[in-house]
């Protein structure tokens, strides 16, 4: 029992020990972070673009924004939207004019490679993107040329057949993605449109109504903005692909009152683990002695039953403790006591008459 006992203290210590060293382990690595807010420039500068603030962020401090800018390239600061990297020539208020270098290269060279581009911003619950102004090409593949004919009739749309494995339809006065299912082999993309498009003839080519550049405007959600400046980081959920506020319940480090706060929490928790182990080792130890006891008088006790069976009605008798204390009238009269037992002056009972 001894054994069994001391082994179970053994490991008692150790997961204590543990559950310790897991807490403070805890502790000290929240202690070296940073909430994604606290840790974020308020407002920095970036070149031409002046003063910047969220959903901007500088392309050093990751997860402090929603649009990761550059400001120590030149001539420019380089803005990057879903991966695609745009010169930021000017702002004016909540409006960047930018500027995509690799477009204007194949408009200088009247490529159709510019037609595998695609401007268009995806939907994001945090952010709301605006791109001003933008030309709506359906871009169609020549494999069922007559079928796209007509679908985009000659009296709503201009079409333009130069690209040798695809036709693209337009209409310059729809800047928007109509709703209305598209024949198989079509999809729609969107380029930069010109905005002096009453200087340019429709005889000038498609080219001539593209640029290089568009207007940025954008419009942070109600959630997103006060999950920013509580702490927290807007995210899209992939799932629902709706709106999620993470927040990473970590330290500031030069908040104090923090620390106090987690530095108690952390002590209760220690004092809370001990008081279970505590009582889970009481609880154990009381379980082994009851079980080593029973193991002891198991044998014992078959024994007196098996002498007490072969022993027939002219056997010794078995008295109950109740029976004994009513017989000895309480153990009033002591006689003498040796060892472990007392003597007392009983009367004996035979059937149902006391002798």
């Amino acid at each position: 029992m001894f054994l069994c006992t001391k082994g179970f203290i053994m490991d008692l210590f150790s997961w204590f020990f543990l559950y310790i060293f897991f807490h403070f382990l805890c502790f000290d690595s929240a202690q070296g972070q940073t909430t994604s807010h606290s840790s974020c420039t308020e407002e920095f500068q970036c070149g031409n673009l002046r003063n910047l603030s969220f959903p901007f962020y500088k392309s050093t401090q990751l997860d402090c924004g929603l649009c990761k800018v550059d400001c120590d390239v030149s001539p420019n600061p380089i803005i990057e939207l879903e991966g695609v990297k745009y010169q930021a020539l000017d702002k004016s208020d909540v409006f960047v004019r930018l500027q995509d270098s690799s477009l204007g290269e194949l408009l200088k060279n009247s490529s159709c490679q510019i037609f595998e581009k695609n401007v268009s911003i995806s939907f994001s619950p945090s952010i709301t993107y605006r791109l001003d102004s933008l030309l709506t090409l359906y871009k169609c593949y020549r494999s069922q040329e007559s079928r796209h004919e007509e679908f985009f009739n000659s009296e709503s749309y201009q079409s333009y057949n130069v690209c040798e494995s695809f036709i693209l339809y337009y209409n310059t006065s729809v800047n928007f993605v109509q709703e209305f299912d598209l024949p198989s082999g079509c999809f729609f993309i969107q380029l930069p449109m010109s905005r002096n498009l009453e200087e340019k003839s429709n005889n000038s080519g498609l080219f001539h109504l593209l640029t290089d550049e568009v207007i940025l405007g954008w419009t942070v959600s109600d959630e997103c903005n006060q999950c920013y400046y509580t702490g927290g980081r807007c995210q899209t959920d992939n799932t629902t692909n709706k709106f999620h506020c993470a927040y990473t319940f970590v330290l500031d480090a030069g908040n104090r009152k923090t620390k106090v706060i987690v530095t108690v929490a952390v002590f209760l928790s220690c004092c809370a683990g001990i008081l279970i182990l505590l009582f889970c080792f009481r609880k154990r130890t009381f379980w082994y002695k009851c079980l080593m006891f029973w193991e002891s008088k198991t044998e014992d006790h078959r024994n007196i039953e098996a002498f007490l069976k072969n022993s027939g009605p002219y056997g010794p008798k078995r008295y109950t403790y109740s029976e004994v204390k009513e017989m000895t009238t309480r153990f009033k009269n002591k006689l003498g006591q040796g060892g472990l037992v007392m003597y007392t002056e009983e009367v004996c009972r035979m059937g149902n008459m006391w002798q």
